[in-house]
């Protein structure tokens, strides 16, 4: 450790953490940022992937690492309700509108293979809450929800992200 304007620092292998009153700084050296390149699916790419399907319903997924997942769906049919035990779950929603019902308890549940999910063929009692092109929707563990209206059809992107 040593002492640079009356700011303790404390040097490591690939940053320097300053410690100014009782903030912490994290100052990451360039080199990390250039050897990393950004996975870039624009507008275009995302409206193909969904014209290419024959499903009401089309999901696919655009991406993934460890401990995540980014898909792409489009919704014109209600589906089953969902709580998911160990992962969040962020929707921005691309075009159209829906109904989302969150909380509550999932009606008829039924544990779903893997990663602790839960489905249900409804929300009973839940706050139903209309989001549409533009919102983002945080979902934290635990939290059912369903899309109980769509309103025409809502297409949205889904980041999983696994606790």
């Amino acid at each position: 450790m040593f002492r640079l304007s009356g700011v303790l620092q404390q040097k490591t292998k690939s940053s320097f953490l300053t410690v100014v009153g009782s903030t912490a700084v994290f100052l990451i050296p360039v080199s990390t940022a250039q050897e990393q390149s950004p996975r870039v699916i624009d507008a275009a790419a995302i409206q193909s992937i969904l014209a290419k399907s024959a499903d009401p319903n089309p999901f696919s997924e655009l991406t993934h690492g460890d401990g995540y997942r980014l898909t792409v769906r489009r919704r014109s049919q209600r589906d089953v309700a969902n709580r998911h035990d160990s992962r969040v779950e962020i929707y921005h929603v691309l075009d159209g509108s829906a109904i989302l019902t969150t909380g509550g308890q999932l009606r008829s549940p039924t544990k779903d293979e893997g990663e602790g999910n839960w489905k249900g063929t409804g929300i009973d009692g839940g706050a139903k809450r209309t989001i549409q092109k533009g919102a983002v929707v945080v979902i934290q563990p635990g939290l059912p929800h369903w899309f109980s209206e769509i309103n025409g059809s809502i297409t949205y992107t889904t980041t999983w992200i696994y606790r």
